[in-house]
């Protein structure tokens, strides 16, 4: 034995800042006009990767049995709504991020909200990620976020523009 631990695995509050959070932070000075499309899609995917990497974490909880039987709601496009599980694991994903960084991810939602401008659309026919899936997802981190940071985050984005 030569008496040296062996290297511990961070905890997730000890982690470095991820992609995720550095990309919030780049776009923080960017006021909601001058958001991209392309940058918001892009930040909103790097969130769905993070909640992927948190499901697969080894710090996961593992569902209680009163939320995994839980029932869960669906929409009029028949997609299953977040189970409760999903919903704290993604508040706890959110409550991680500062004050600014949650303003930011408000407007990336909300410009991945928004409708193709016509340039958009031509570049990009067959790639269009409005497809209610995806923009199910949107709304659904919409709804987490503002349990998380409330009114102030949507009056911010707003009176940024």
């Amino acid at each position: 034995m030569s008496g040296h631990a062996p290297p511990t695995l961070p905890r997730p509050e000890e982690e470095l800042p991820s992609t995720f959070m550095k990309e919030l932070d780049r776009l923080a000075s960017t006021s909601f006009r001058q958001l991209r499309r392309s940058d918001a899609q892009h930040v909103f995917q790097l969130l769905r990767d993070e909640d992927v990497k948190a499901v697969a974490s080894p710090h996961a909880r593992a569902p209680d049995a009163a939320a995994a039987a839980a029932p869960t709601s669906t929409s009029s496009c028949a997609q299953p709504a977040p189970s409760p599980v999903a919903v704290q694991r993604r508040l706890a994903l959110l409550e991680r991020l500062t004050m600014q960084q949650q303003d930011t991810l408000m407007k990336v939602l909300y410009a991945c909200m928004a409708p193709p401008s016509a340039t958009e659309e031509q570049q990009q026919p067959q790639e269009r990620k409005e497809s209610g899936e995806w923009l199910r997802a949107v709304y659904d981190w919409h709804a987490v976020l503002y349990q998380v940071s409330g009114d102030g985050a949507v009056v911010r984005v707003f009176a940024s523009r």
